[in-house]
């Protein structure tokens, strides 16, 4: 196989370039910057094409060998292969191999099947592989076989297909042979099935034994039934009597529940000799009672006591100027507000730096400029929203009497607006097409008639009912002020501004920032114009703030403190001045009714000799005794009802002599011979159960005694299998690997006196170097000496991987790193080399050319 000459279109710094190719040895030697790596990138790309260019991907082939200067991006290769000649033509893209364009000839005839892959064709390997053996530069120093290279220099070992390997051969082999016996006695098949069988003998063995005591179980089984007939006779007979006897107990109970209810009755009439109290005289009397509680309590807690009026008169002397109203509170809430949005605004100020001010500003605007448009739009809605917040302030929450008016909400407008333009499409589309126009005019009044209805009917139902609630046009204005905040939200939410903090506060902030990225160059200036004006607009607020709260007599430089304080003064001092208000005014009122609701308990309590220290409970307790004896006398009533009615209805005439019989010792005896009976009935069914059970485990037995024998066979012949397999395997190796390693060895003995160490190859293509008699890995060896292996390791795999035909080899420069007694030697064996193989060399400097 070898090159005949390539054609260059554009490809990186080449343009139209034609380069023809020797048999032998083809050396480029030309300076750093000609593009000698362009063009092994070019051959490489010709064969294997190009990797697709990603985004946020590194930069890739595609990407660096992209022609600056536009045009055709590719070009063509002409080699010869087993006797065939072949041109390859490649049109890249850009970015994308999917949009390449490849077409091959053979003999000058176009064969479309080896378009997408004639590089693994010709070559049997993929672009990874031929980097690793055609392809060597001063940047690859790999000593490692790759998938594709292991692949075709083991396909005559074991195929292409890595199931069928030795390796996963013998696994399969292991795995299975460990199913049947395990390391351990103790698992696998074999020994499971022998545990199984000693179970299943043990099992027969005592279900003889259950056999023969079937038998004693049978007869004990009788008796048991014999004992439960005679024991039931006897409760029978003694629960008759009983009932009897239960019947007559019951009424005795009746006839002393009657004698307790007599007595207690006589017990409530004897605690009140002077009579009971009526239900109306009670009621009053708790009413008393309860007012004149309430007004003891009142009396206690609206006293003013000295300490309160010391309170009030500090206080007095703090607000000689006037208590603060709402209105002043408010402003100074305000004023601290501005003071603090002030301070953050200095310190902004302070902060901004113009090395850093553009990068700042450019996390907002850098991905979209706002234009012109896009600002007068945002600062028309602001307008709209600072007009719409001013006139919901000005407008009360709620509204008294009259009717309530229906308003248009922007549905309706919308709804309008979309009709009115149906009507003016309509009439333009009938110049043209009068059944189209007719039909668009026909929406257009249907939605206008659709929505008057809506109206009239709304205005109708607000006309029935009066307005004393909250006021619709504030509501409308509310939902308005909130749709614009939300269509101010969506166009800052671009330029990453949000409106938590409101939205007047967002919007200055993005005006603010967007004329700072306009004007970045004269920030400076405005910087300091801002901060002296703000700095002196904070100064006039704290010295504002300051003598308003030493006028109120507070002084304390924390201005949230301050105004803390002063809310708590006020508060204070407008509960102090109520609570003497309401104790002048409501002393003397408020001694009256004590005086009246105290005369009405005592006379009650006099009248019916209750005088007590405690007036509420003592009442409490006569309700409850009037509540008492009225039931008790229901209760009485009914009882003696009850217990007639009982006697009647049982035929109580004349109580039985005797005691009750006992049956609980007999209801133990019967209980316990009938759990025994259903335990023995129980354990004979589950010995009946297992005695028919014997024959299917005897027949089990002789299943599982074959099975044993199949799986001591069939263990046998796997463990023949993979002693006849490893001997094979290592047969074979010894046979045709040791080829690849002698190919390795020839090669390695020419370079051993380059590299100035002996290096060797294992079985799996690992490489080694033998120092003092020691191997060590191939990464202990210096730049040059590895560049030198590598070649080494490319032609021992190239003679053993390409029996019939040697591929071309293409070297970029890969001798940079020797030095001039190393690469004199390399120089000869590659001059030696091309006398069997076509080598393309490229190198930079004259004392590397060859």
């Amino acid at each position: 196989m070898k090159l005949k000459s390539c054609y260059i279109i554009n490809f990186g710094k080449f343009s139209k370039k034609d380069i023809q190719f020797k048999d032998g040895l083809t050396s480029v030697c030309r300076e750093n910057g000609y593009g000698k790596t362009t063009l092994a990138a070019f051959l490489e790309a010709m064969f294997f094409g190009m990797d697709s260019t990603r985004k946020n991907s590194k930069f890739n082939d595609r990407a660096h060998f992209c022609p600056f200067n536009g045009g055709a991006y590719g070009g063509n290769v002409v080699f010869e292969c087993k006797g065939d000649e072949y041109k390859i033509e490649r049109e890249f893209d850009k970015t994308s191999n999917v949009k390449d364009v490849t077409r091959v000839y053979k003999n000058g005839i176009l064969c479309e099947d080896l378009a997408d892959n004639i590089g693994e064709v010709i070559f049997e390997i993929d672009k990874e592989s031929f980097e690793r053996t055609v392809f060597l530069s001063d940047r690859d120093f790999e000593l490692s076989a790759t998938d594709g290279i292991n692949t075709k220099l083991k396909s005559f070992l074991e195929g292409n297909d890595d199931e069928s390997s030795f390796e996963a051969a013998i696994d399969r082999l292991e795995k299975k042979s460990k199913e049947y016996k395990k390391q351990r006695l103790s698992a696998g098949l074999i020994q499971d099935e022998r545990e199984a069988i000693q179970t299943l003998k043990e099992k027969i063995s005592n279900l003889e034994s259950v056999r023969s005591g079937l038998v004693e179980k049978y007869k004990k089984f009788e008796e048991y039934n014999k004992t439960i007939d005679d024991i039931s006779s006897k409760i029978s007979a003694a629960q008759t009597k009983n009932v009897v006897l239960t019947k007559w107990t019951n009424y005795e109970r009746m006839l002393s529940g009657i004698s307790e209810k007599e007595e207690k009755k006589a017990e409530i009439n004897a605690r009140y000799p002077l009579g009971l109290p009526k239900s109306s005289e009670i009621e009053e009397t708790e009413n008393a009672i309860s007012e004149y509680n309430k007004d003891i309590a009142v009396s206690k807690n609206s006293k003013f006591s000295e300490e309160d009026r010391q309170k009030l008169s500090l206080l007095k002397q703090k607000f000689a100027i006037g208590v603060p109203d709402d209105s002043l509170m408010a402003s100074i809430d305000e004023k601290i507000d501005e003071a603090r949005f002030l301070e953050v605004d200095i310190k902004t100020i302070k902060a901004e730096d113009n090395s850093a001010e553009e990068a700042e500003l450019g996390q907002h605007f850098a991905a979209h400029k706002p234009t012109k448009k896009e600002v007068e739009e945002i600062e028309e809605k602001f307008g709209k929203y600072q007009e719409v917040e001013q006139a919901c302030n000005d407008t009360p929450s709620t509204i008294v009497g009259g009717a309530a008016k229906p308003v248009l909400t922007k549905a309706d407008i919308l709804l309008l607006v979309v009709c009115g333009v149906m009507l003016l499409a309509g009439a333009v589309t009938a110049l043209f097409n009068i059944v189209a126009g007719s039909v668009i005019l026909a929406l257009g009044l249907i939605g206008i008639v659709v929505e008057a209805f809506l109206y009239l009917n709304k205005k109708s139902n607000m006309a029935l009912r009066s307005v004393s609630a909250e006021n619709p046009q504030k509501t409308q204005l509310l939902a308005v002020k909130r749709d614009l905040a939300f269509e101010i939200s969506k166009l800052l939410i671009p330029y990453d501004y949000s409106c938590d903090d409101g939205v007047q506060y967002a919007v200055t902030c993005f005006l603010r920032d967007n004329e700072r990225y306009i004007t970045l160059l004269m920030k400076k200036s405005d910087a300091a114009f801002r901060l002296k004006e703000s700095e002196n607009k904070l100064k006039d607020v704290r010295a504002e703030l300051k003598s308003i709260f030493n006028g109120f007599g507070i002084v304390d430089e924390n201005y949230f403190s301050a105004f803390t304080k002063l809310k708590m003064n006020v508060s204070e001092y407008n509960s102090l001045k109520k609570r003497e208000e309401a104790f002048i005014a409501g002393d003397k009122i408020l001694s009256e009714r004590i005086k009246t609701n105290g005369e009405i308990i005592s006379n009650f309590f006099k009248k019916y000799g209750k005088e007590s220290d405690n007036p509420s409970q003592t009442l409490k307790n006569i309700t409850e005794d009037l509540r008492t004896l009225q039931t008790v006398e229901q209760d009485l009533k009914k009882l003696k009802e009850d217990a007639e009615k009982y006697k009647r209805e049982a035929g109580l005439t004349e109580k039985p002599d005797g005691e009750t019989v006992d049956i609980a010792e007999l209801n133990r005896e019967l209980t316990d011979i009938r759990n025994k009976s259903s335990v023995l009935a129980l354990a004979i069914s589950e010995d009946e159960t297992e005695v028919e059970k014997e024959d299917s485990l005897k027949s089990e037995l002789e299943e599982r005694n074959e099975k044993l024998k199949k799986y001591r066979y069939d263990y046998e012949i796997l463990v023949k299998t993979i002693d006849f397999l490893t001997n094979a395997d290592r047969a074979l190796k010894e046979k045709y690997i040791k080829p690849i390693c002698d190919s390795f060895k020839f090669y390695s003995d020419s370079i051993e006196k380059v590299i100035g160490e002996k290096v060797v190859m294992d079985s799996d293509f690992n490489i080694r170097f033998i120092y003092n008699g020691i191997e060590r890995s191939d990464e202990h060896l210096s730049s040059g000496q590895k560049s030198v292996c590598a070649l080494c390791f490319r032609l021992a795999l190239i003679d053993n991987m390409y029996l019939s035909e040697k591929p071309f080899l293409i070297l970029d420069d890969p001798f940079v790193n020797l030095d001039e007694d190393y690469l004199e030697k390399a120089k000869s064996i590659l001059l030696e080399l091309s006398k069997k193989s076509q080598i393309i060399y490229f190198s930079c400097h004259e004392s590397r050319a060859i």
